[in-house]
């Protein structure tokens, strides 16, 4: 059974991702019992409007925060498992920023995590997009 500062352990000091991100984990117990804190940083491209005109010419750095509870028979494959569902949120998340009608919507982006209306398009409710935010 995986212990919660093992989990801490692995993910800030055992695991590569892509170049530039930067996963930091901390223990989030005082909270939830055996959850810890993940906070993803990674670069990507501004997704605004005007630079999608530009063909995003302009790089930022953003982050994304996720709790990772651990079942009580986890060992390493569970957790890297978690910790990729946790990127895929992170991809989609990005996918609906940077998808574009520039015929159709005049360059908005359908789905964009930012607007009621593409949060309401994609129908995952406005909680899975409060987890992103800019350093």
């Amino acid at each position: 059974m995986l212990t919660v500062s093992e989990a801490v352990r692995i993910l800030n000091e055992e695991i590569v991702y892509k170049p530039s991100w930067k996963i930091q984990a901390r223990s989030h117990t005082k909270r939830f019992q055996r959850t810890i804190a993940v906070r993803i940083e990674y670069p990507c491209q501004n997704s605004n409007l005007e630079d999608a005109k530009l063909g995003y010419p302009n790089s930022i750095v953003t982050y994304a925060e996720f709790p990772i509870t651990l079942g009580q028979d986890w060992g390493h494959l569970e957790l890297c498992r978690a910790l990729i569902e946790s990127i895929m949120k992170i991809e989609e998340h990005e996918a609906r920023e940077f998808l574009r009608l520039p015929n159709l919507e005049n360059w908005r982006a359908p789905f964009h995590p930012h607007s009621v209306l593409g949060i309401e398009r994609w129908g995952a409710g406005r909680e899975s997009d409060v987890l992103f935010g800019r350093v």
